[in-house]
């Protein structure tokens, strides 16, 4: 009874929507696009609670028209054209560091061509640089993810190659998981270590990979008994894969539970993926 009780504990003390990489909450941003009949620029405000009052920040003023592209999760992104046809070799995006006070504005160098298109994507966790081929309707993608550090005070960032159905001007935001899954090439996790803030790339072999917030969990070879379950260890400094027989699938909000299905006294395996910035995990708890 003592440990059933302990299991809703943690459920309850995880209900709200965490996710273990993105430790901190982005303020939100509203944007307008000013000019001066020349030039345009981005006009940035943010109201800051703990100093109490709004604060505002203005891109320089640039002869190119600037496009915003996502506002999303406290992260801004946006494109600069020196035509309605034109992309600017440089595209842009913002996010306010709420322990400086200030907003963080970063701009990275891109190529052009006719056949290139480069689109900025904001989402929870990610800001998505996407830099689109097209060659005779055969769409590939470099992507680069961007994530701040609220901490150090600077983006991290990594890249990898996709295939993309349609143009960047229609990708989507990378969603809600801290880790970026390559299916189409390598099948790899590749995650972000919040740590060390290095890229860590881990391969999956599964038949089956269910994704859901910032875990992942699933089988192979037609065993659906035999599930694999994967979570950043920071003490490793890894994002490891553990193996588990005769359980049923199972997690939520960022714990895995599973149930043994040749026990009848239904013992639950609970797993949390949670991390924080001292590096506390709990990898595998049994529960009766």
């Amino acid at each position: 009874m003592k440990n059933t009780a302990l299991f809703f504990t943690i459920l309850i003390i995880f209900s709200n929507q965490l996710f273990g990489q993105n430790y901190f909450q982005e303020y939100p941003i509203s944007v307008s696009i000013g000019s001066n009949g020349t030039q345009t620029r981005l006009q940035c405000t943010n109201y800051d609670s703990l100093l109490q009052t709004t604060v505002t920040y203005n891109t320089p003023w640039r002869s190119e028209s600037h496009v915003i592209s996502s506002n999303n999760f406290g992260k801004l992104g946006y494109t600069l054209w020196t035509s309605g046809v034109t992309q600017f070799p440089s595209v842009g995006f913002i996010i306010y560091d709420y322990n400086l006070h200030q907003f963080v504005d970063e701009q990275v160098q891109i190529p052009t061509g006719t056949d290139i298109g480069v689109n900025v994507v904001c989402g929870r966790i990610w800001v998505s640089v996407v830099e689109h081929h097209d060659n005779d309707g055969w769409i590939w993608a470099i992507v680069k993810y961007y994530r701040y550090d609220l901490y150090e005070h600077q983006w991290y960032w990594f890249f990898v190659e996709e295939l993309l159905p349609s143009l960047s001007w229609y990708y989507t935001p990378s969603g809600n998981t801290d880790f970026v899954y390559d299916a189409e090439l390598y099948n790899e996790f590749h995650f972000m270590d919040p740590i060390k803030n290095n890229v860590i790339n881990q391969n999956v072999n599964n038949s089956v990979t269910v994704f859901k917030d910032d875990y992942a969990y699933g089988y192979k070879d037609n065993k659906p008994d035999q599930y694999y379950y994967f979570t950043y260890d920071p003490v490793k400094a890894e994002y490891c894969k553990y193996s588990r027989e005769n359980l049923t699938k199972g997690a939520t909000r960022g714990i895995y539970y599973a149930k043994d299905t040749t026990d009848l006294s239904k013992h639950f395996f609970l797993f949390m993926t949670r991390v924080c910035r001292i590096g506390l995990l709990i990898q595998y708890t049994h529960l009766s």
